[in-house]
């Protein structure tokens, strides 16, 4: 995509690309998105090529330890995880072929993709 936008520059402002691209875009998690981080001593015997990205909360005045889970991180590292709705389709043709797009839903609603994921961190 980025050779593509290159070729076609200055023919895609980012005030226009900018939109279709992050409303659209998703990493396509299969599993439920609090499965994405976990209570870090509840697993502790958890290994497997994590950064070790711990992040802490308080809640209700305790102290909480947070981890990402290493299986989130690695489907979130694998940009065949990644795909583009038909919004951006629409709104770059020119740009076709250069992404994976997301043809359905299956079941959860566009605006869930990222909400459910992004309100655990925001709680942390």
């Amino acid at each position: 995509m980025r050779d593509r936008m290159v070729e076609l520059y200055p023919g895609i402002a980012l005030d226009d690309w900018f939109i279709p691209y992050t409303t659209t875009l998703s990493l396509n998690w299969p599993y439920e998105d609090k499965d994405a981080i976990l209570r870090a001593g509840s697993h502790s015997n958890i290994s497997g090529g994590g950064t070790g990205i711990h992040m802490r909360a308080k809640n209700e005045g305790e102290e909480e330890e947070f981890i990402i889970n290493p299986v989130f991180e690695r489907h979130l590292r694998d940009l065949g995880n990644w795909t583009l709705g038909p919004g951006f389709e629409k709104a770059f043709p020119q740009l076709s072929g250069t992404y994976k797009i997301k043809r359905e839903e299956r079941g959860r609603r566009k605006d869930e993709m990222f909400s459910g994921v992004a309100a655990a961190f925001q709680r942390i």
